[in-house]
């Protein structure tokens, strides 16, 4: 959108007869101040729809017109094998319930480029750099290491800082929900592990 300097627009477009006459410049002025209010509240307006510029309770509104919320079931709390933390104090995960681990909250920009995946999934053609990109923004990952083993299966790596990756108790089945109809995933591993 242009931005419109309404003030001179109108002392552009008056007609020479009110040119110089009483009270036209306050009249003017009256005029020109609504409408600049009005294009100052449209840009509010489109800052508050844009993905990259929304925040807070705005961002929770275009998330949710997606399907994805801010909150999420924290597994790095949870003891897991073939980790380098084993050694840190970790939660058992019983599938029944009983869990004592908390829930995470993503950050405004890490929400940001979860709403940009599942949008980008919404128009992926599902080939591999389509896959690679929403897996990428899906999960934090550095970089997406995507193999073949065999007929419709696919081997899925995500190569990065595990700290700074998002893996949650829903995370194999979103990659599974990446690769298109009838592909399925052989394994998903983290840094090759």
């Amino acid at each position: 959108m242009i931005e419109q300097n309404y003030r001179e627009l109108l002392d552009e477009y008056i007609i020479s007869q009110f040119r110089g006459r009483d009270g036209i410049k306050e009249t003017l002025d009256a005029i020109s101040n609504q409408y600049n209010k009005l294009q100052n509240d449209l840009y509010s307006l489109l800052n508050w729809t844009s993905v990259d510029t929304a925040e807070g309770e705005l961002l929770d509104y275009i998330g949710y017109l997606f399907g994805i919320t801010r909150d999420y079931f924290d597994v790095s709390q949870f003891f897991c094998l073939n980790v380098d933390d084993v050694n840190r104090s970790k939660y058992f995960f019983f599938k029944q319930g009983g869990n004592t681990g908390q829930n995470g909250s993503l950050s405004d920009q890490n929400f940001r480029s979860r709403i940009k995946a599942k949008i980008a999934l919404k128009f992926s053609n599902h080939t591999r750099n389509d896959n690679i990109y929403v897996i990428k923004n899906m999960t934090f990952a550095d970089n997406v290491e995507i193999s073949k083993p065999s007929t419709m299966m696919l081997n899925v790596n995500l190569v990065g800082d595990r700290d700074k990756m998002f893996i949650t108790d829903k995370t194999l089945a979103e990659v599974e929900g990446v690769l298109g109809y009838g592909v399925g995933l052989n394994a998903l591993t983290i840094n090759g592990v």
